[in-house]
């Protein structure tokens, strides 16, 4: 396979791999992730690695980014034992199932190789979206690393032949906005109803799409200003009937229908 572009590392987003890793002749040129890798930590808050304050903002800077920082940090077993995210890829990695790893962010505005021009299929890169923590680079968090790694999912506009696709991984009400703020210019949330509209108008450019796939699995934790800057004609919901969330939830379904487009 050219690429696969795992979202986050929650275990419904990933866990997949690991029966493809183990396929024979099966290999990937290209691992794409959002950067954060779970490792050993002395508090649950760290597994995804120290934080850093910039601006009264808190950040993670320790990403791993290329498959230089991958394979430093998979040859101490003791930064990730136990942890089956990282274990997989040490699996992958000494099986030369890929041949490039590298987190992806909105800075690189394409997949690489899927570009206008480059390829039938454009994949658009909306997030996670990097900010300065103080002279280098970190993604923010959003308050436990359940919200910040699914907040900071690597989020996709697909194109092709003119048919527009959104998919979000587990962006929740926290990384809405920051991508609202983000790809509509504004430096603040708006407070009033007209500042709202402004809002979404300008980040509609960027984020619209015919078709969208819900963002974890039709959760509650979503923007209604951020569905309405998808403005999609249609939603699709990966969600089983018999899971333990009770997803999708009827108000998401509510905000949905609200915030899309007319047929």
């Amino acid at each position: 396979f050219e690429a696969a572009i795992l979202s986050h590392s929650d275990l419904d987003h990933y866990g997949g791999f690991d029966g493809l890793f183990e396929q024979d002749n099966l290999f990937f040129r290209n691992i794409y992730t959002n950067g954060f890798m779970e490792r050993k930590a002395a508090r649950d808050t760290d597994i995804l690695g120290a934080r850093v304050k910039h601006n009264g903002v808190d950040y993670i800077t320790s990403l791993v980014t290329d498959l230089a920082s991958l394979t430093q940090f998979l040859s101490t077993a003791s930064n990730f034992q136990g942890k089956k995210y990282p274990t997989m890829f040490k699996g992958a990695l000494d099986a030369g199932k890929f041949t490039n790893f590298r987190m992806l962010a909105v800075e690189d505005q394409f997949v690489p190789g899927f570009a206008p021009g480059q390829n039938d299929v454009e994949l658009e890169l909306l997030g996670p979206i990097l900010e300065d923590a103080g002279g280098t680079k970190g993604l923010r968090w959003f308050g436990d690393p359940g919200k910040t790694k699914n907040g900071h999912s690597v989020a996709v506009r697909i194109r092709y032949r003119g048919v527009t696709i959104f998919a979000g991984g587990d962006l929740n009400i926290p990384s809405e906005n920051l991508m609202l703020k983000h790809h509509a210019g504004a430096a603040a949330l708006p407070s009033t109803e007209a500042d709202r509209l402004r809002l979404v108008d300008a980040a509609r450019p960027k984020l619209s799409a015919l078709f969208a796939k819900a963002c974890h699995h039709g959760s509650s934790d979503v923007s209604p200003a951020f569905l309405s800057a998808l403005n999609p004609l249609g939603t699709i919901i990966s969600s089983g009937d018999d899971e333990a969330f009770s997803h999708p939830r009827a108000d998401t379904l509510g905000t949905i229908g609200k915030c899309s487009r007319g047929g």
